[in-house]
């Protein structure tokens, strides 16, 4: 539940939740800003919405729009529009394994990993330009590769530039560590340390988090034709 308290949600904003089903941190969401604002709860899977939209009944969330769009695209339908989004990403879950549920890494691949990997960059760039100018983006994952954690924040940094500025984080009473600033052979940019990392532990699960501001405008002239 941290990476709605790190995109601290207040009362009047407007909020998208890009890839939000079953809806545990929209409803998290919701209560932090008192159900009121606005909140783009939006999921890919038609299945996935049944559980979206029950949750939010059951919690008497009504500040709350569903919507689904692929989060790549998102962006055409909100150019800059929110001023908080959430992109707690589909992933390979490795901070839930466990020796003790051989079923928890059964589907596990490295081919996953990347697959992934390629998505979460441009779910994260859309979520970006669905940003205002001063806006705020939260990326998580619960899982542990690098691929899908430091490397996504990393390349998003390559593409925007001075546009965006990685955020410092902090939580009373829970440790964070900073992001690593390699892997292998590749080195990321210095930025990267500013993001955090949960190492499994008898507390929590593996657990990865980032916060971006949008310092200014990434409506580049081609992604205003894509506009037209």
């Amino acid at each position: 539940m941290i990476p709605s308290l790190i995109l601290d949600p207040q009362a009047d904003d407007s909020v998208l939740d890009i890839a939000a089903a079953p809806g545990s941190k929209t409803t998290q969401i919701a209560t932090l800003m008192k159900n009121k604002g606005e909140i783009i709860a939006n999921d890919i899977s038609r299945t996935r919405l049944f559980k979206l939209k029950a949750n939010l009944k059951q919690q008497h969330i009504t500040n709350t729009k569903i919507t689904n769009i692929p989060g790549e695209r998102i962006w055409k339908k909100y150019p800059e529009y929110f001023d908080k989004v959430l992109v707690d990403a589909p992933c390979s879950m490795e901070g839930r394994f466990t020796t003790l549920d051989p079923d928890s890494y059964e589907d596990w691949t490295t081919k996953k990993v990347k697959e992934l990997s390629r998505r979460q960059k441009f779910l994260l760039r859309s979520a970006l330009t669905a940003t205002r100018v001063g806006g705020i983006v939260v990326y998580s994952t619960c899982t542990l590769s690098p691929e899908e954690n430091e490397e996504v924040i990393d390349w998003i940094l390559e593409k925007e530039g001075d546009a965006i500025k990685v955020e410092e984080m902090k939580i009373p009473e829970l440790k964070l560590c900073e992001g690593i600033t390699g892997w292998g052979d590749k080195k990321y940019n210095p930025e990267v340390k500013k993001t955090s990392r949960i190492w499994p532990n008898n507390q929590m699960e593996g657990f990865f988090i980032a916060k971006i501001k949008k310092m200014r405008s990434t409506l580049t002239p081609e992604l205003l034709r894509q506009l037209s």
